[in-house]
């Protein structure tokens, strides 16, 4: 009985040691860098043992789905049910694929069971929420983006908060999410265009052109090809035209007074 236990514990420490070994040299092919069809190869070329390696498994699938082979990737997510910590890793970078490869009620189902299986983690309910945003379920989006935000505040679920408060009429939410998401990555929120574009109509709606037209500013800075976007066009048009109303008419509730039309000739 001691000699079957002692073997047993050195079954299991043997294990661990190949995980960690097999996770560690992924890893270190990664770190070397090189193009995605390089670096899946040196990962085929580990030892066999590590074909079994949660973390190695997840960045070869990442690997292929980039590559363009979904099936393959799809194949090395569905074969082994236990990723360990991984495991939500694994459930997202399935659902992309499946959205990616055209099935977006597949990867809504996926992502619904991992935000159940994860409650703690905020990516899966942030990608769904951006999914339901195509959609045009902007509600659903919405509460979507706060679970996440409860789980972890990140910059992408406060723009995607912002965007989705912005279609369901509240605008003072939606520039508070963007006022956090600047906050937290300001290049990024300026390169998100629709963040952007929802910050600069609720700005419009308040009467706050000057901020309103920095916004805008602010996007077509960071994003040269921001303007050939319909949605970016259609704002600053509205914008120009509100503009010109207040101006008109001697609104004082806005800052009308303190812009030039010139000044939006962006």
């Amino acid at each position: 009985m001691r000699l079957l236990f002692s073997a047993l514990v050195l079954t299991a420490v043997s294990s661990a040691f190949a995980d960690d070994h097999c996770a560690s040299r992924t890893q270190a092919i990664i770190n070397r860098g090189g193009s995605d069809t390089q670096l899946l190869s040196a990962i085929n070329r580990l030892p066999e043992q590590c074909a079994a390696d949660p973390f190695t498994r997840v960045k070869a699938a990442e690997l292929y789905a980039a590559t363009g082979e979904l099936n393959s990737a799809l194949g090395l997510l569905s074969a082994t049910e236990d990723f360990g910590e991984y495991a939500e890793s694994a459930r997202i970078l399935e659902a992309r694929i499946f959205l990616v490869g055209g099935k977006p009620d597949i990867a809504k189902q996926i992502l619904k069971q991992t935000i159940v299986d994860h409650p703690g983690k905020p990516t899966a309910a942030m990608q769904y929420g951006e999914i339901l945003l195509t959609e045009g379920r902007s509600q659903e989006a919405f509460d979507s983006f706060i679970h996440s935000l409860q789980a972890e505040p990140t910059a992408r679920a406060y723009r995607g908060t912002a965007v989705a408060a912005y279609r369901i009429g509240d605008c003072t939410q939606a520039i508070t999410a963007l006022d956090q998401a600047m906050y937290m990555d300001e290049a990024g929120t300026t390169r998100s265009w629709s963040a952007m574009v929802t910050g600069a109509r609720c700005f419009m709606e308040q009467g706050k052109f000057r901020a309103a037209t920095g916004a805008l500013k602010a996007t077509l800075e960071a994003d040269e090809n921001a303007m050939n976007r319909k949605a970016v066009k259609d704002t600053l048009i509205a914008l120009r035209a509100a503009i010109r109303q207040a101006q008109q008419s001697g609104d004082k509730s806005t800052d009308a007074d303190q812009i030039t039309l010139q000044e939006i000739d962006l």
